[in-house]
């Protein structure tokens, strides 16, 4: 694969790799073999590629920013999460491990 396709027709093949939302499809058996192409592509042009089995969707390949991106946000919420439960007082009511176990009949 030595560049990205041409943005093709929607009611082309899904079952090849083509665009779609903006986005590069491309099946997990295409994928598998150019590997360290894709990578590069989402390393150096910040393209975000979606693999695909039998036409569904199941993973992506995206730049790393995108993943650090995604982890702050999330540790934001968390925060955010046990900010808003201290305040609300629930915080306080939490349970052990074992507690939680034994209250399961674990």
């Amino acid at each position: 694969m030595s560049a990205l396709p041409a943005p093709r027709h929607p009611s082309d093949d899904q079952n090849d790799l083509h665009w779609e939302d903006g986005l590069l499809v491309i099946p997990i058996a295409k994928a598998r073999i150019n590997l360290s192409e894709l990578a590069n592509q989402a390393a150096y042009t910040k393209e975000r590629i979606i693999l695909t089995r039998r036409g569904r969707r199941i993973a992506a390949i995206v730049p790393i920013d995108d993943v650090e991106l995604l982890e702050n946000l999330e540790d934001r919420a968390d925060i955010t999460a046990v900010e808003e439960s201290r305040e609300t007082g629930e915080y306080e009511q939490r349970i052990s491990l074992e507690e939680l176990k034994k209250e399961l009949g674990m």
